[in-house]
């Protein structure tokens, strides 16, 4: 961890608030997520999470824990973060680290504040900043040859506005989700609604843990 930065926030949140603890946020829903982890090993298939606003990790680290036998692919946009994140998860097997941002429409985006610190970059077609590809679910998908998602967590600071209005087929192969929504950050810009909208003509349970909305297919 970076001294000089929110690290120790996102270590805080990760390991001490227990911020993706599922088991203990939604007990039956978790214990339902792990009958189809379990029945996805024995047929021989490694359940697929996407990390997309990986950070520099933590939670990278907190989904091998949970769940050590899944293929996790991390996202993250920017170089800073990545140099540590590629620190953090050189030990574990099967992480795939990808440098680019999750978007609805593939394409590439730039930093729009290049003085936000490293747990707030938000991404933009008419960013300043750093240039990063910006690649879609299903572009990601394609490129580790998988055709469904068991877990993604989005933390992508306000871009998951862009995500949800894009192509969503992969969100009827997706077991759950976990999403952190930035309307709190971007007051009056609507960033949840895509989500919301996309999530309401399908079938998920709903619940919250810390900044998370948890989504669970019934």
């Amino acid at each position: 961890m970076r001294a000089a930065t929110r690290d120790h926030s996102i270590f805080q949140q990760v390991w001490v608030k227990r911020e993706y603890d599922l088991a203990r946020a939604a007990p039956h829903q978790f214990s339902a997520l792990m009958e189809t982890y379990r029945a996805a090993l024995a047929q021989g298939r490694r359940p697929l999470i996407l990390d997309a606003g990986a950070h520099v990790g933590m939670s990278v680290l907190w989904w091998r824990r949970l769940f050590p036998e899944a293929r996790i692919v991390a996202i993250e946009p920017s170089s800073a973060n990545l140099a540590i994140l590629r620190q953090n998860v050189a030990d574990e097997p099967d992480v795939l680290v990808l440098h680019a941002a999750i978007a609805g429409s593939p394409g590439r985006l730039r930093v729009a504040d290049p003085t936000a610190c490293g747990s707030a970059i938000r991404f933009s077609p008419e960013g300043k900043g750093e240039d990063v590809p910006a690649l879609t679910v299903a572009q990601i998908l394609e490129k580790v040859g998988a055709d469904e998602i068991f877990l993604a967590k989005i933390d992508i600071e306000g871009g998951e506005a862009s995500l949800f209005a894009g192509e969503l087929g992969w969100l009827d192969r997706t077991q759950a989700l976990v999403v952190e929504t930035h309307d709190w950050l971007f007051p009056g810009e609507a960033t949840s609604r895509a989500l919301f909208a996309a999530i309401s003509t399908r079938s998920f349970d709903f619940l919250t843990s810390g900044e998370n909305v948890l989504l669970f297919r019934t």
